[in-house]
């Protein structure tokens, strides 16, 4: 599946190495950064409606946006 990046909740950017996560706060701009961005997403957790999202260099956990 494919969602734009003002389309989802970031949680936390998986380390490059895949030992950890980033959180989201600690990343100055990426949001904005990402907004315009198409991802692609994985389901990661049913129970926690997470999935991970990818813009094939970086790796993100991330939730989808309600819509109001």
């Amino acid at each position: 599946m494919r969602k734009l990046g003002k389309e989802l909740e970031f949680i936390s950017m998986i380390n490059r190495d895949g030992l950890g996560v980033t959180p989201v706060s600690e990343v100055p701009n990426m949001v904005s950064y990402l907004e315009d961005e198409e991802l692609e997403i994985m389901s990661l957790s049913l129970t926690n409606r997470t999935f991970i999202a990818t813009d094939r260099m970086n790796y993100y956990i991330v939730r989808i946006k309600k819509e109001a």
